[in-house]
């Protein structure tokens, strides 16, 4: 795998602390998380994401891999929820990732938006596409943080805003998606390194004619 693809990313490992207040914080069934990277989610208590993330287990240790600008954060998040159960981490320059990604623009193809800090607790998991990923929302597991809005929406069906995919033939320098009135529809999340630049992004919903840098998007399946 080429590392310097993914030269934003970070990979935390936790030892010690408790696996209950870990199984508690993630949109995963932690008993389920084997040495295979698996998607996830960690959100606060309105249902928002606060980072996206692949968690894998090692023996005894458990692999968090996220964005480095939430790196902080989320050691934060995990601890002022521990209390007394406290967790080892331990930052690496490795990184846990699916075998099938070699690029940024893997991830972006295949569905995993990548959460910097500049967009965290903005999105539900659903708006992220979590939910087309197995075991990413685990929606019979008991308690976890967020867990009454991510159910909610299941249950109602009623998500607004949607991971959706685009190209255009300029490197993006904004990460506001206009419509065709030029009113904010979404977010841009992640963009590839080479022309033609394809991107994830969080849209409004039933908008087809969706602008970025004042240039038209070319809409990808």
């Amino acid at each position: 795998m080429n590392q310097h693809s993914f030269k934003h990313l970070c990979q935390l490992t936790l030892t010690g602390g408790s696996e209950r207040v870990l199984n508690n914080l993630i949109t995963s069934e932690l008993s389920k998380i084997t040495a295979t990277p698996q998607w996830t989610a960690f959100c606060n208590a309105k249902g928002q994401v606060i980072t996206t993330s692949w968690l894998s287990k090692i023996e005894s240790a458990y692999t968090l891999t996220c964005h480095e600008t939430l790196t902080d954060i989320l050691i934060n998040h995990i601890q002022r929820h521990a209390l007394r159960h406290q967790f080892t981490v331990k930052i690496h320059e490795s990184l846990a990732l699916p075998k099938s990604f070699s690029t940024i623009e893997d991830a972006i193809q295949q569905g995993y938006p990548i959460i910097a800090i500049e967009l965290s607790e903005q999105f539900i998991p659903q708006m992220l596409g979590m939910q087309h990923h197995p075991d990413a929302i685990n929606f019979e597991k008991g308690c976890y943080l967020g867990q009454e809005i991510v159910m909610r929406a299941e249950q109602l069906g009623q998500v607004k805003r949607t991971l959706n995919k685009g190209s255009i033939h300029q490197l993006p320098s904004e990460q506001d998606i206009l419509n065709e009135q030029g009113k904010l529809s979404g977010k841009l999340i992640n963009a590839s390194n080479q022309a033609p630049y394809t991107f994830n992004m969080v849209t409004k919903n039933h908008e087809e004619a969706l602008y970025l840098d004042g240039k038209k998007i070319e809409l990808l399946s």
